[in-house]
């Protein structure tokens, strides 16, 4: 075959494989940009601005959390207090997705998600808001981002969390959260405590001893290395 030809060919072959590639490239960050986009403000189709701004300002009458508390979970969870939806979805979600990542500790995680529940049964009026569709403690997450933090929502939750480990736990076995305030826990207490708001079962010391010891030094190394690293400032 002619040497011209076939240089010709190759390069008008090359340009449509590069159109084609640029294309599904563009088409698919469209699809993304467009879905995100309903995701984020389909809340607006059930609560009003103001009636959200209401619901968000709730999430402010939560009590702090201690400093002792923030320290030792931002040890082993660095990027769950302050992290946005947005990055929830793209940077923990879309990451372990695609590279097929079991890592949760380390990745962005956002609590505005998982707000709605706790408030509902708080509040009737939002409870009474018939809302369809499967995302809904998602959507009203979003809605929330708009008149509050990511803070106040992990504050919110969490102090809900921590009551309710405090009512289902038996103070036999778990002494300190029935006689002791939050902020006078040592470290070793405040590990346990989020062992146990991450499952009361899978990672109790006495129902299941083996996943609470290895996690517990996992979570306690994080903690040590943390205070290392503060004291070398």
């Amino acid at each position: 075959m002619d040497p011209i030809k076939i240089r010709a060919f190759a390069e008008k072959a090359y340009k449509t494989l590069k159109f084609f590639v640029v294309s599904s490239i563009v088409l698919t960050l469209m699809e993304i940009g467009i879905g995100y986009w309903l995701l984020s403000s389909r809340w607006q189709l059930f609560i009003s601005h103001p009636q959200m701004k209401e619901f968000a300002a709730e999430l402010g009458q939560a009590e702090p959390l201690p400093a002792n508390f923030l320290r030792v979970y931002t040890s082993i969870f660095p990027k769950h207090v302050n992290a946005s939806i947005s990055e929830m979805i793209f940077f923990n979600y879309g990451y372990r997705l695609i590279f097929r990542d079991p890592d949760f500790d380390s990745k962005p995680h956002c609590f505005c998600d998982l707000v709605y529940d706790v408030q509902a049964s708080r509040n009737p009026t939002l409870d009474a808001i018939v809302w369809g569709g499967r995302l809904k403690d998602l959507e009203y997450g979003f809605g929330l981002e708009k008149y509050t933090t990511s803070e106040k929502c992990f504050t919110y939750f969490m102090q809900e969390q921590i009551r309710f480990i405090k009512l289902r736990t038996d103070s036999a076995y778990f002494p300190a959260l029935a006689t002791k305030d939050l902020k006078d826990f040592n470290d070793d207490e405040i590990i346990e405590l989020i062992l146990l708001l991450q499952s009361t079962e899978k990672f109790s010391r006495f129902d299941s001893p083996e996943s609470f010891t290895q996690k517990f030094a996992e979570y306690k190394l994080k903690v040590e290395k943390a205070k290392r690293k503060a004291a070398e400032k």
